[in-house]
């Protein structure tokens, strides 16, 4: 499993034009090919780097060799079109929790939106949750709180499986895809601190929940389950992977993860290019989705 280690440089000159250059080629329809090969070969050499520009002015340390956070080194952001839509959806007073919260790409965002508000990371594996705590220690931000901890549907410990990363494929590693079901048997597994959603929101004392970023690699059934309570007293709106592969490991469809969201009251609506929405059809759905989920009830006043 991979560890945290020293800080990382800033980038230097040569290699600061060269990322100037592919993140304004990434937005080039037939470039992208091209810019792709770039963030391969640099894959392959390794490197950890700091950059301090982004969502304008963010730092955040980046692991060249790995497969998320290449891409934000060398894209800007590995999500433009969920990233996008936070941006439009936070206001500076807003609470938002990023379930799943990785190396803090949508934390960082969300902290710079809500500078009023409160701001909430959840990452159970050991190595992201240091990476996490060390991007946002790079930025001073007082009102965000991160845990690492497993949000499932008991509380206690669970087993999270890291998976083999070197098997990932195109010289990228892929750090981030811990789940809760080991999926091929490789790789190891480490027991982390788990606690519901529900209990989550009863310790930080929320009144308010505006905006939920959803991604846990399968589990997000679970999460929502052991957070019944709470969407239905808060109505947070709640930005959701649906994906066929993860919810597969879980063992259910991906049709279980959406009926339930619709039982309780929500509306979903696919996520595409610029942030864009469109109604989610079940019977046109990619087999991975990012999908937005509205109440019309609302957060109450």
């Amino acid at each position: 499993m991979p560890e945290a280690v020293g800080a990382a440089p800033v980038v230097p000159g040569g290699l600061a034009l060269l990322r100037r250059l592919t993140r304004a080629a990434y937005r080039v329809r037939g470039v992208r090919r091209l810019t792709d090969f770039v963030r391969l070969r640099y894959a392959r050499q390794g490197g950890r780097y700091r950059i301090e520009d982004f969502d304008g002015d963010v730092a955040m340390e980046l692991d060249l060799s790995e497969h998320l956070q290449s891409q934000i080194f060398w894209q800007g952001v590995y999500s433009p079109e969920e990233v996008a839509l936070v941006g439009r959806l936070l206001g500076p007073e807003d609470t938002f929790l990023d379930i799943g919260a990785n190396v803090g790409e949508f934390v960082l965002k969300a902290a710079k939106l809500a500078p009023r508000g409160r701001v909430f990371g959840v990452e159970p594996a050991p190595h992201m949750f240091a990476a996490l705590t060390a991007n946002l220690a790079l930025n001073g931000f007082s009102h965000v709180v991160l845990r690492q901890l497993a949000l499932s549907t008991s509380e206690g410990e669970i087993d999270l499986y890291i998976p083999d990363t070197r098997r990932y494929g195109a010289g990228l590693q892929n750090t981030g895809i811990g789940n809760l079901f080991t999926t091929d048997g490789a790789g190891v597994k480490v027991t982390v601190p788990a606690t519901t959603l529900d209990r989550f929101a009863a310790e930080e004392s929320l009144e308010r929940l505006d905006l939920i970023k959803l991604d846990v690699e399968g589990a997000e059934l679970l999460v929502l389950r052991g957070g019944e309570a709470t969407l239905r007293r808060l109505r947070p709106k709640i930005l959701v992977e649906v994906n066929q592969v993860t919810c597969g490991w879980a063992g259910h469809t991906c049709a279980e993860l959406t009926d339930f969201l619709v039982g309780l009251g929500y509306q979903l609506a696919c996520v595409r290019s610029g942030g864009r929405l469109e109604p989610y059809d079940a019977a046109t759905a990619r087999p991975l989705e990012n999908v937005l989920c509205t109440s019309d009830a609302g957060r109450p006043q």
